[in-house]
């Protein structure tokens, strides 16, 4: 079950829900946003988003699609 997002930004830098996300994948704890900030993650066009269960090797490898 995941617990946690991966957030990658498909150019530059760019700020959403009082983070900033780059190309550098960025792992934020499901816990640390409100459903508001989730969903507005989620729906960000500039955003790849995608679930991740933090204490899995699938956190920690940016290019290994799931």
């Amino acid at each position: 079950m995941a617990n946690s997002i991966e957030v990658i930004c498909k150019s530059g830098v760019f700020r959403r829900a009082g983070r900033e996300f780059s190309a550098t994948p960025t792992v934020v704890a499901l816990g640390d946003l409100s459903k508001e900030q989730l969903q507005s993650l989620q729906n960000e066009p500039r955003l790849i988003v995608r679930e991740v269960d933090a204490n899995s090797t699938d956190a920690k490898q940016p290019g290994k699609k799931g």
